[in-house]
């Protein structure tokens, strides 16, 4: 028999390390967002994951590409600034968003900080470097952490 698997999104905080955030002048170089998984993604043999990921305010990551995956975005607190395709996206609480494989995108937090839910399909173990492309230029002042 199969379990199911629960989380309770207001009862958990994100606390691994996940993404260093860009390199700004006046900021914390060693600065990161910070996630949880919501589920084993091994369960899933990696077809599918979930975080839970908080992005400190007025950060982002490094603009980068899933070569071989899908994000699904969702707001759950705070302003998500979201560069995709060269364009400029302000999603808010309960706003939510599909991040097509291949697509050049890079995910920050506006004044209030974020917190949302990203699902992966397929997903990747944090610091699986075939999974994450990041733009040449921005390589080396956002990497991930393992």
């Amino acid at each position: 028999m199969e379990q199911l698997q629960i989380s309770h999104l207001r009862q958990l905080t994100p606390s691994n390390p996940f993404l260093h955030c860009e390199l700004l002048e006046g900021q914390n170089p060693n600065e990161t967002a910070l996630e949880i998984p919501l589920f084993d993604f091994a369960s899933t043999s990696h077809e599918m994951g979930a975080r839970l990921i908080s992005i400190p305010p007025r950060r982002a990551f490094a603009r980068h590409i899933h070569p071989n995956a899908y994000h699904f975005i969702t707001i759950i607190e705070g302003t998500g600034i979201i560069e995709y395709d060269s364009k400029v996206y302000t999603l808010k609480p309960n706003e939510c968003c599909l991040v097509r494989k291949g697509i050049v995108h890079k995910l920050g937090a506006g004044e209030d900080g974020l917190l949302a839910m990203v699902v992966n399909t397929p997903t990747y173990d944090n610091g699986d470097q075939a999974h994450v492309h990041y733009m040449e230029e921005e390589t080396l002042h956002s990497v991930e952490i393992e």
